[in-house]
C-alpha cells in the first residue's frame, strides 16, 4: 500500500510537467528553506493548465517537500481561477499526504478559496484529516509519559494504580487565512518592476477533545523579495502556544509565469502559487502534530511499594510508613525479595539521617563500611509529600550521612539498584562516600542514578568491580559536585570507577555534572571522574552532554586537578567517549591541571574519542593541557578528536592537546576539524 501511495504523486508530477510543456504555459518552482531550529527543507511546486479559455483557467497543481527531520508533504490538487474586472477569483481542492514529526502518516482533504488584484491578495484554506490520530507507541502507564495526575494508592497496602494509556500522534481540523500586499521595489530593472510582498496571517487547528492535547492558534507574517524574474528570497515567522516562536527563510527558483513581476495587469498573477499551510514553518509536513494519550482504564502498576517518612515506624504501607533504616530495608527485602520500591517522602527541608541510630555497626561488610546496606532489586525514589510524583529539586528528600564517624549513605553489593530524585550529602564536608557499589562475582549488575545530587563527601560515588562480572552505571541529570578532601597525599572524586578484576564496567554519564570538587594539602589530587583499570578487564565511559569543570587543588607539592583522570595499568582496555561535553577550568595552584588526562602504563589499550567537546581554560602552576595522554611500555594509545576545541590552557607549560609515547608502544592521534588557540606553550604536540 505504501508503494502505491508513493507512485501516485510521482506519476502526477510527471503528468503535470509533460502537460506544462505541451501547453507551453504553466509554472514550476523549486525551493530551499531553513527554520530557526536548524531544520532544512527542500521542495517544489508545479502548476499547469488543464483548460485555459479566455480568462478562465482550470489547472492541476502538485506541491511537495522533504525536511531534514524526515517529515514530508505531497499535495496533488486541482483548481479554478477566473478573471473579472482585473481581479482573480479562485478555488482549489488538494489532497495532502504527509509524514509528521512523530513519524505518523496522514491524508488530509483541503479546499481553499482566494482573491487577487495586481497588488492585494487574500487566501483561506481548510484542512480536514481523514483520520485525526494514529498510534505511535505501546500501551503503558500514564506516569511513564510524564502524567502523574491519575496515580493513586490504597491505604493499608503497598499498591500503586495508574491509568493505562496508548500514545497517539494527533492532528486536527484546521483553517488558515492570509492577506498580502505587493509593491514596487523601486529599483531599475529595465522594462519591468519586480514584486515585493508582505503578508499577515493566522491559523487554527482543533484537536480531538478525547486526546487531551491543545488546540493550536497562531499568527504569522513574512516578506518576500523578487531578485529577478526567476529568483525570490523570503523571510517569515510564526507564533503559537504549542510550537512557540519560529523564524524561517527560503530561496525560490521559478520557471514560467510572471508572478515575480509587479504590473497593473492581474493576468501576470494567474500562475501565482496557491498560498497554503500558512504559518506552518517548523516541519516539512503540512500540519503540526502533537502526542496524545488515549486512556484505556486504570490498572495495578506496582504491589511492592514501601512508603517512608521522617517519623515513620510502621510496616511501610500507605498510612503506616516506615523509617529509612536498616531494619526497614531488611523488612522490605523479606517481604519482596529482590524487588522493592522505596518511596521516600520529600518536602521542605526533609532530612533523613544515616548514622548509628539507623545503620548500626553490626551491618559492616568485609570492607568494614558503615551505612545503609541495600539489597538486590531495591530502588529508592524521592517523592513529593503525598508520594504521587517525583520530588522536585527543592522538595527532594535529603539523605545525610554521619561524616565524622565515616558513614556512607548507601552500600551496594552485587545488585541492580536505582536512586532517583534524591539529595545525598555528608553531615560534615570531606568525609565518607555517598554511594559505595561493589561487584565481586561473575554476574551482571547495574546501578542507575537519575536526577540526584551527591555532594560534600570525599568521593560522591565509588564503583568497584573485582570479579569476572560486569557493572553498568547510568547517570542522567545528576550531579557529583563539591566533594572535597583536606590532608596530604589524598584524593577527592566526584565519581571513582575501579576495575580490579577481569570483568567489565560501563559508565553512561548523560546530562550530568562532575564539577567543583576540590582537594587541599601537600601532593593531593582531585578529579571530577576517576577511572582505574588494574587488570585484564575493560572500562568504557560514555560522556554525553556532561561537564567536568572547575575541579581544583590548592596547597603545595605535586598536586593535580583534572576533569577526567584515566589510568590503565594492566593488559585491559579503557575507552573514553566524550560527546558534546566540557572539560574546562580545572586548576592546580601548585603543579598540574588537565581537562582530561589518560595514562597507559602497561601492555593494555587506551582509547579517547572526543566529538564536539571542549577542553579549555585549564590552569596549572607548572603544566596544563586540555587533553593529555601518555603511553608507557608496549601498550596502545589512540586519540581521536573531531570538531572539538582546545583553547587557553595555561601554566609554565600549557598545551591544547599533549600526547607522548615513552617506549615501544603505539601512539595514534587524529585532530579532524578541531580548533586550537591561546595555549601557553603549544596548541598541539604529539611525540612518538
Amino acid at each position: 500500500m505504501k508503494k502505491k501511495i508513493f507512485y501516485i504523486p510521482v506519476a502526477f508530477f510527471l503528468l503535470t510537467i509533460m502537460n506544462a510543456e505541451a501547453n507551453s504555459e504553466g509554472r514550476i518552482q523549486v525551493f530551499g528553506a531553513g527554520a530557526s531550529n536548524s531544520l532544512g527543507i527542500v521542495g517544489g511546486d508545479a502548476m499547469t493548465p488543464l483548460l485555459w479559455k479566455q480568462d478562465n483557467l482550470l489547472f492541476v497543481d502538485l506541491m511537495g517537500d522533504y525536511a531534514s527531520n524526515a517529515t514530508y508533504l505531497t499535495s496533488p490538487g486541482v483548481g479554478f481561477r477566473t478573471i473579472h474586472k482585473n481581479q482573480i477569483l479562485g478555488a482549489s481542492f488538494f489532497g495532502d499526504y504527509e509524514r509528521t514529526s512523530l513519524g505518523a502518516n496522514f491524508w488530509n482533504l483541503s479546499p481553499g478559496v482566494e482573491w487577487m488584484n495586481p497588488k492585494w491578495d487574500a487566501h483561506v484554506n481548510g484542512y480536514f484529516p481523514m483520520t485525526t490520530s494514529r498510534q505511535i507507541g505501546s500501551t503503558d502507564y500514564a506516569n511513564t509519559f510524564g502524567d502523574n495526575s491519575q496515580v493513586t494508592f490504597v491505604t493499608g497496602t503497598h499498591n500503586q494504580y495508574d491509568a493505562l494509556v496508548t500514545p497517539f500522534a494527533v492532528i486536527g481540523n484546521g483553517v488558515d487565512a492570509a492577506v498580502g500586499y505587493s509593491f514596487d521595489d523601486h529599483f531599475d530593472h529595465g522594462t519591468h518592476h519586480l514584486r515585493s510582498r508582505v503578508y499577515l496571517g493566522t491559523y487554527y487547528y482543533q484537536a480531538p477533545s478525547d486526546m487531551n492535547v491543545d488546540n493550536i492558534t497562531g499568527v504569522t507574517g513574512g516578506f518576500s523579495q523578487a531578485i529577478s524574474k526567476n529568483l525570490t528570497v523570503s523571510v517569515f515567522n510564526s507564533y503559537d502556544q504549542v510550537n512557540q516562536y519560529v523564524v524561517g527563510a527560503s530561496l525560490t527558483l521559478t520557471f514560467g509565469g510572471n508572478s515575480n513581476i509587479l504590473s497593473t495587469d492581474v493576468h501576470d498573477r494567474l500562475f501565482d502559487t496557491v498560498q497554503r499551510h500558512i504559518g506552518i514553518i517548523d516541519t516539512g509536513a503540512g500540519n503540526y502534530d502533537q502526542e496524545g494519550l488515549q486512556n484505556d482504564g486504570m490498572a495495578l502498576e506496582y504491589d511492592n511499594i514501601y512508603f517512608v517518612s521522617p517519623n515513620g515506624s510502621g510496616d511501610g504501607t500507605l498510612g503506616n510508613p516506615m523509617s529509612l533504616s536498616q531494619s526497614s530495608l531488611d523488612q522490605a527485602n523479606d517481604n519482596n525479595p529482590n524487588d522493592s520500591r522505596i518511596y521516600i517522602q520529600g518536602g521542605n527541608n526533609v532530612v533523613y539521617a544515616v548514622d548509628s541510630s539507623t545503620a548500626t555497626e553490626s551491618d559492616r561488610d568485609a570492607n568494614d563500611d558503615l551505612g545503609l546496606y541495600v539489597y538486590n532489586g531495591q530502588s529508592f525514589y524521592g517523592r513529593n509529600a503525598d508520594y504521587t510524583t517525583a520530588a522536585s529539586s527543592n522538595e527532594q528528600p535529603q539523605i545525610e550521612a554521619d561524616g565524622l564517624n565515616n558513614y556512607s549513605a548507601f552500600i551496594i553489593q552485587n545488585g541492580d539498584n536505582t536512586f532517583s530524585d534524591l539529595s545525598i550529602s555528608s553531615s560534615t564536608s570531606g568525609y565518607g562516600t555517598g554511594i559505595l557499589a561493589y561487584n565481586n562475582g561473575d554476574t551482571a549488575e547495574s546501578l542507575t542514578i537519575d536526577n540526584t545530587t551527591i555532594s560534600q563527601f570525599i568521593t560522591g560515588l565509588s564503583v568497584n568491580n573485582s570479579g569476572a562480572g560486569s557493572m553498568t552505571v547510568n547517570t542522567d541529570g545528576s550531579s557529583f559536585n563539591e566533594n572535597s578532601v583536606s590532608g596530604n597525599a589524598v584524593t577527592a572524586y566526584g565519581m571513582n570507577v575501579s576495575n580490579t578484576g577481569t570483568g567489565s564496567i560501563t559508565v553512561n554519564a548523560d546530562n550530568s555534572s562532575f564539577n567543583d570538587n576540590s582537594a587541599t594539602g601537600d601532593g593531593v589530587q582531585v578529579a571530577g571522574l576517576g577511572v582505574n583499570n588494574q587488570n585484564s578487564g575493560s572500562i568504557t565511559v560514555n560522556m554525553n552532554n556532561s561537564t567536568f569543570n572547575n575541579n581544583t587543588t590548592s596547597g603545595s607539592g605535586d598536586s593535580m586537578a583534572v576533569g577526567v583522570y584515566a589510568f590503565n595499568q594492566g593488559s585491559g582496555t579503557i575507552t573514553l567517549n566524550a560527546n558534546s561535553s566540557q572539560f574546562n577550568g580545572n586548576t592546580s595552584s601548585s603543579y598540574e591541571a588537565f581537562g582530561l588526562e589518560a595514562i597507559n602504563v602497561n601492555s593494555g589499550t587506551l582509547i579517547v574519542n572526543a566529538t564536539n567537546s571542549q577542553f579549555s581554560s585549564n590552569t596549572g602552576a607548572y603544566l596544563s593541557a586540555g587533553l593529555a595522554a601518555e603511553n608507557f611500555n608496549a601498550g596502545t594509545l589512540n586519540i581521536n578528536s573531531l570538531n572539538s576545541t582546545y583553547a587557553n590552557n595555561t601554566g609554565e607549560y600549557g598545551y591544547g592537546l599533549y600526547a607522548k609515547n615513552f617506549s615501544t608502544g603505539t601512539l595514534s592521534v587524529s585532530e579532524l576539524n578541531s580548533t586550537f588557540g591561546g595555549n601557553t606553550t603549544a596548541d598541539s604536540i604529539v611525540i612518538d
